[in-house]
């Protein structure tokens, strides 16, 4: 099986060391790099080849420049890692599925719903706030 690659962004070192430890550790993960800036990171991303970014931020929105990610990487998971604390955050992209009752007025109902503007992304919001 191939391992999992993961890409350490803007991490303080003592942090990048220790990511790089446990990779060290695992024949089932492997380092794809470490960027400096995530402003380099849509140019450092695809010659990575990562499947995991792992960065640091420091609220609990995740930042633009990671959000924008998701629509050219779909496929990648991103694990935050809030500064000064011990909790961080998967974000990533899911499928859904939502089963449809095709009478008329459900019908109407449904079109508009899929037809509104899209929701806000669960990851603009605040932990505590609902979309």
């Amino acid at each position: 099986m191939k391992p999992i690659r993961v890409l350490i962004v803007e991490m303080p070192q003592l942090m990048t060391d220790i990511a790089k430890e446990i990779l060290a550790g695992r024949a089932d993960f492997e380092l794809a790099g470490v960027v400096a800036d995530a402003r380099e990171l849509s140019c450092a991303l695809p010659p990575a080849g990562a499947d995991v970014v792992l960065c640091r931020t420091g609220r609990a929105v995740l930042p633009a420049i990671y959000r924008e990610l998701f629509e050219s990487h779909p496929h990648l998971r991103l694990l935050a890692i809030e500064c000064g604390d011990r909790s961080g955050s998967i974000y990533e992209l899911r499928a859904s599925r939502t089963p449809l009752d095709v009478r008329p007025t459900a019908l109407v109902d449904a079109i508009a719903a899929v037809g509104a503007p899209p929701r806000r992304f669960p990851w603009d919001l605040p932990i505590n706030e609902e979309p």
